[in-house]
């Protein structure tokens, strides 16, 4: 009875790593089905339209969707910690967190003046992670 036991141990720890590894697997694989691309795609132009006027809003708003579409996608938690784990899923991780973080400035930093440059570089790297989430356009 005692040689059964870490047998049962080892197949219930067994068990249990596979399941972990079906869940984490299955967070990150969720599809955006056809109503969330509409939603996304006119978000997408209310954004591109609000940098013509108000480049602040449109990239703090460009980030909300970031959040949204990576909560679809099954992950929690802020947009960073979203952000972290979900790193894989993008191309370039880098850009994405420039985004986010260009986002945190306006936020945060009082006074904080942004270029139109500026902002359209931000915007074209929140479209590309967006894209890289299976945002179509």
């Amino acid at each position: 009875m005692e040689t059964v036991t870490p047998f049962v141990i080892a197949g219930i720890v067994l068990v249990a790593f596979f399941l972990a590894f079906y869940v984490f697997i299955k967070a990150g694989s969720k599809k955006l089905n056809s109503s969330h691309q509409q939603f996304i795609k006119k978000q997408w132009q209310n954004i591109t339209e609000e940098n013509f006027h108000n480049p602040h809003t449109a990239i703090l708003d460009a980030d909300k969707l970031l959040g949204y579409v990576l909560e679809l996608r099954g992950y929690t938690g802020s947009v960073g910690d979203q952000l972290k784990k979900g790193a894989g899923l993008f191309g370039s991780i880098d850009s994405v967190w420039n985004a986010h973080k260009f986002r945190n400035r306006i936020a945060h930093e009082v006074g904080f003046k942004i270029s139109k440059q500026e902002a359209d570089k931000a915007l074209s790297n929140f479209k590309k992670a967006l894209a890289d989430l299976g945002a179509k356009f």
